[in-house]
C-alpha cells in the first residue's frame, strides 16, 4: 500500500537527497547480502554446520554426488541461503509449484555469480535439495525431504534476520517502504499494477488477510502514510532536511551517523503525535521523547552498524539521545520548526490515511484493523505499538460520528479515518457475499494527467460497489472523468450526490469516493 501511495515522480529527488545527504549508494541486495552473510558466518554458523552435515551424508549416499567435499557444501549453502530473496522452497514432497521453482532457480543464478570458482556441481546438488528433486535420482526419499526441510527451516530465519532485522534498517531513502513485506528499493507501484494484484487475489486468495498494522510491523500504517506522503513535497522535504541538520550543527549537538539522523528526522515527522497540532502538555512530549529514544536505540543496534544488541557503543547512542532531546526542546527553534512542518503535511498525511483505509477495506480479502487503528495508529517499532489503546475515546467519537466530509477540517483527531471506516464495515456488513466472492474490475479513467486516479467495481449477482480515488495532490486532478454514467447510484462516504462523472465532482474535497448500485 505504501508503494500505491508514494508519488513515483519523487523517487529521483528523494534518491539524490538521500544519498547525497548520507553519503551512501549501496543497493537494498547489496546491504541484505551482506547482512545475511553476517548472520550465517556468527549467530547461526552452527546451525550451517548441522545443515553441512546432513547434506553431506546424502551427497555420500549416491555416487553422482559422493565426491562433493563438506567445504565445497558448506560454502555453496552459504551463498545459496545468502541469496534467496524468499523466505522457504514450500518444498513438501508433492509438486513443486513453478513459481517457487523459479524463484530457486533464480537463488542459485545469483548464487553461482558470486562464487564463480565453487564447482557447479555443488549448486546443482543444492538446488535439487531445495527443489526436492533429489527423490527422482535415486536419493531415499525419506532423507531427501528431510533436508528439504531442514534447509527451509535454516533459510527462513536468515532472510527474517538479514533483511527485516538489518537491511531494513540500513536503507533509509523512504521509511515508509521499509517494513515487513516490502522491499524498498521499489520506489512506487503503478495504478495497473495494483489492479493487477487485486485481481490476482480475488481469484487465488478472496478470503486471504488484509491488514495494515501488526504487533510486527515496524511503524504504524499512519506513520507510514505520513512519510510517504513527504513524496508528493520532495522539495519542501529537502530544505526542511536541510536547515534541521544546520541547525543541530550550529547547536552544536555531537555528530551522528548521517544515515541515522536522515532516519531520525522521518521517523519524527511520521510519528509526530497530530495532537500536538492543538497543544502539546509537557507530560506528552517527555512520553514523545522517551518512546523516540528507545525506538532509535533499537533501529541502530538492528541496524549494526554504530552499534548492536550484542556490542551496544554507549557512546554513540547517548549522541542519540541528545539529537532527539534537542530536536524535542520546546523552547528551541528547531522544535517550532518541526512542528510547523508537521502541521503542514498533517492534510496530506490525512488524505493517505483516508486512501488506505478505504482500498483495504474494499479489495478483495478480509480487513484486519489492529488495535487502536480506528483512529490514527502512529505506533513505532514494537514494543511501541503495544501500547494501552484508549477505546473509550473511540466509543465517544463513534457515538457522535458525522460524515467525513465534515471532519475533514479538523484533520488533527483522525475522527475523519474512523467515519470511512465506520461507513465501509457498515458496507461488507450489508453486501458480504459481494465483497467475499464478488469479482474485481479496473475502470478506466479518461483525462488523467499524472497516472495518479485509481477505479474499479465489485460486483456480484446484481450488486456492484464502484470505487474511486485520487492519489496527487488535490490541485493536480484537472479534468479526469470516469467512462460510465453513476445515475442512480448511492454515495457512500458521503451524503452528497454528485451531478457528473468528472474525479473532482465525485470525490469532493475527499481523495476517496465509494458508491453502491441501485
Amino acid at each position: 500500500m505504501a508503494q500505491l501511495l508514494t508519488n513515483p515522480k519523487a523517487e529521483a529527488p528523494l534518491t539524490r537527497l538521500y544519498e547525497g545527504f548520507t553519503g551512501r549508494t549501496e543497493t537494498l541486495d547489496e546491504l541484505e547480502r551482506k547482512a545475511k552473510l553476517e548472520i550465517i558466518d556468527y549467530e547461526m554458523a552452527a546451525e550451517l554446520d548441522a545443515l553441512t552435515v546432513r547434506l553431506c551424508a546424502l551427497a555420500k549416499s549416491n555416487r553422482a554426488t559422493s565426491d562433493l567435499t563438506r567445504n565445497s557444501i558448506r560454502n555453496g549453502l552459504r551463498h545459496f541461503v545468502a541469496s534467496m530473496q524468499v523466505y522457504r522452497s514450500y518444498v513438501d514432497g508433492s509438486e513443486l509449484d513453478p513459481r517457487n521453482a523459479k524463484n530457486i532457480e533464480a537463488t542459485l543464478d545469483q548464487a553461482r555469480v558470486m562464487a564463480p570458482t565453487l564447482d557447479p556441481a555443488v549448486f546443482d546438488f543444492i538446488g535439487k535439495v531445495a527443489t526436492g528433486g533429489l527423490v527422482a535420482e535415486g536419493y531415499d526419499r525419506a532423507e531427501a525431504l528431510e533436508a528439504a526441510g531442514r534447509l527451509q527451516q535454516y533459510t527462513g530465519p536468515v532472510m527474517a534476520k538479514g533483511l527485516e532485522d538489518t537491511a531494513l534498517y540500513q536503507y533509509n531513502r523512504l521509511l515508509a517502504l521499509s517494513d515487513v513485506g516490502e522491499k524498498p528499493d521499489r520506489f512506487s507501484a503503478s495504478v495497473e499494477h495494483f489492479h493487477t494484484f487485486n485481481q490476482q487475489r480475488a481469484e487465488q486468495a478472496p478470503l486471504g488477510m488484509l491488514t495494515s498494522s501488526s504487533h510486527d510491523t515496524k511503524r504504524g500504517e499512519d506513520v507510514r502514510a505520513r512519510i510517504a506522503a513527504l513524496s508528493l513535497i520532495p522539495d519542501e522535504w529537502e530544505q526542511a532536511v536541510q536547515r534541521w541538520s544546520g541547525m543541530l550543527e550550529a547547536a552544536g549537538v555531537g555528530e551522528i551517523d548521517r544515515n541515522d539522523l536522515y532516519y531520525i528526522f522521518q521517523q519524527f515527522i511520521g510519528a509526530w503525535p497530530a495532537e500536538f497540532a492543538t497543544g502539546i502538555p509537557d507530560k506528552a512530549l517527555e512520553t514523545f521523547r522517551t518512546r523516540s529514544q528507545a525506538a532509535m536505540m533499537k533501529a541502530v543496534r538492528e541496524g549494526r552498524r554504530n552499534s548492536s544488541w550484542t556490542a551496544p557503543v554507549e557512546d554513540y547512542e547517548a549522541k542519540l539521545d541528545t539529537v532527539i532531546a534537542t530536536l524535542l526542546d520546546a523552547q528551541g527553534p528547531l522544535f517550532a520548526d518541526l512542528r510547523g512542518f508537521a502541521d503542514q503535511l498533517g492534510p496530506l498525511a490525512l488524505r493517505n490515511s483516508l486512501i488506505a483505509a478505504t482500498l483495504k477495506l474494499t479489495s478483495p480479502g478480509m480487513p484486519d484493523i489492529y488495535q487502536g487503528a480506528e483512529l490514527y495508529e502512529q505506533s513505532m517499532v514494537d514494543p511501541d505499538n503495544r501500547r494501552p489503546v484508549d477505546f473509550d475515546q473511540r466509543e465517544k467519537l463513534l457515538n457522535t460520528l458525522a460524515e467525513p466530509e465534515a471532519l475533514l477540517a479538523d484533520w488533527t483527531t483522525g475522527a475523519a479515518k474512523l467515519s470511512v471506516i465506520h461507513r465501509l464495515l457498515q458496507l461488507r456488513k450489508e453486501l458480504p457475499d459481494l465483497f467475499a466472492q464478488g469479482s474485481y474490475e479496473p475502470i478506466t479513467i479518461d483525462n488523467d494527467p499524472h497516472n495518479r486516479a485509481l477505479a474499479f467495481i465489485r460486483k456480484h449477482d446484481n450488486q456492484q460497489v464502484l470505487v474511486v480515488a485520487w492519489l496527487g495532490l488535490a490541485d493536480e486532478i484537472g479534468t479526469a472523468s470516469l467512462r460510465m454514467d453513476l445515475a442512480g447510484w448511492t454515495p457512500v462516504l458521503s451524503e452528497r450526490k454528485p451531478t457528473g462523472t468528472s474525479l473532482s465532482d465525485l470525490l469532493g474535497p475527499l481523495p476517496v469516493a465509494v458508491f453502491r448500485s441501485a
